[in-house]
């Protein structure tokens, strides 16, 4: 027999046991089994102190911090920007993190 117990909070811990039913009661319990739930994955959160300077005519450099949440150290980052009037959002490739502080040109 088995059962999926459902909507428990992750990394939480929970005591579980069973107790046989029939027409003329209650049984015995099982012993009490002791399980934890998994921890939630989490994705990095967002990339502090945004900041941007127009270098010249065509190119805007952009700088951010390190995101102080998630499950790991960010591995990449994309941007993404819009031209002001247009709906279309544009990507550009991954950017490798080579410090804490990672700037980007947009040309």
């Amino acid at each position: 027999m088995q059962v999926t117990i459902q909507n428990l909070m992750p990394d939480s811990k929970y005591k579980f046991r069973v107790v046989a039913h029939n027409k003329n009661g209650l049984g015995e319990s099982s012993a009490v089994l002791k399980v934890a739930t998994q921890g939630e994955v989490q994705v990095p959160g967002p990339a502090p102190n945004l900041q941007a300077v127009s270098t010249t005519p065509t190119s805007v450099t952009l700088s951010w911090d390190t995101p102080l949440t998630g499950n790991g150290d960010a591995l990449t980052y994309k941007v993404y920007y819009m031209e002001k009037g247009l709906d279309l959002e544009q990507v550009r490739p991954s950017v490798m993190v080579g410090g804490v502080r990672w700037p980007y040109m947009l040309k």
